[in-house]
Formats: structure tokens, sequence, C-alpha cells
């Protein structure tokens, strides 16, 4: 399941597809960007494949069966027009929405202050405290921290939560 089209979020899409036989899964608003000529050649120097085409897509409040497994899609643009964040059991994989102490970049094309803002409202700050955060980059002093603890310490939630 891509988060997003972004390169580094799907370089490696085409050697999983091949060795495991999985499904493709990304929301529909990312399909388009994903495999465009400048799109593969931004992958290729990333070091991956072009990304086969996708198997499933995805919209916000489905839900897909991984094993045993049930995860909500969370449509979450801002980062990027189709980012979502997945929901389960508990934990929020969270792509390039939300990261330990930060925010997903809003300068590339397609990208929105706004409609992260809000995607954050809506979609991530309203799930329970508890809620373990796994973002698609280690960039923050831990590799993940509750949703609660990131609400009292992320600048970029702060400024989410009194705009």
């Amino acid at each position: 399941v891509c988060t997003h089209s972004h390169p580094d979020h799907v370089g490696a899409v085409a050697r999983i597809k091949k060795d495991t036989g999985a499904s493709v899964v990304i929301h529909r608003r990312e399909a388009e960007t994903l495999g465009k000529l400048n799109h593969r050649m931004l992958v290729r120097l990333m070091g991956g494949k072009p990304v086969p085409k996708p198997d499933v897509l995805v919209e916000g409040g489905d839900r897909l069966e991984i094993g045993p497994c049930v995860v909500q899609v969370l449509h979450t643009p801002g980062h990027s027009p189709g980012g979502i964040c997945l929901l389960a059991e508990g934990h929020l994989f969270s792509g390039d929405t939300l990261f330990v102490g930060g925010v997903g970049r809003t300068d590339f094309p397609g990208a929105s202050w706004e409609e992260l803002s809000a995607s954050l409202r809506a979609q991530v700050l309203c799930l329970p405290g508890n809620t373990r955060v796994w973002p698609g980059h280690d960039y923050g002093a831990v590799p993940s921290n509750l949703l609660e603890a990131e609400k009292k310490t992320n600048p970029f939630l702060r400024e989410v939560l009194t705009d």
C-alpha cells in the first residue's frame, strides 16, 4: 500500500510486487502520477524501477484486509493530492502526512498547507491520544510516537490546533 506516489515511497514497488505477488494499492488521485515519464525518471534516479500500474485504487473510508488485520484508509491530502494514512488496531501509518516533530512538505506541486492542515484536523487529530504514529520517514528523535505527545510537542500540530 503506497501512502502517496513520490519516488522515495514507490521506488521498491516493482521489486516487492515481483518477489511477493502483492497487489499495488494507492489512492485514486495518486494513480495519475504513478508511472508517468518524469516520475519514472525520478524513481530510477533514486535507485528504483518504474512503478507498475496499481491493482487497487482506494478512497478515504475504504477498509483493506491485510492478513488478519483490517486497515482503514484515511484520505489526507496536503503533502500530495491523494495522500493517505492507514489506521489499524491503534496504529497510524502516516506516510508523509505526519512525522515525529513535523509534517510533510507543502512546497511540491499539488501540495497545500491549507489542505494538509484540514486533513490533520479532520482525520488525524480526532484519533485517540494513545494512537501510535508511524511516519514514512524517521526524522524525529524517535521513530514513532503517541499522538497525544505529538499534539503537545509538534510545532506544526500546535499551529493546526490554534488555527
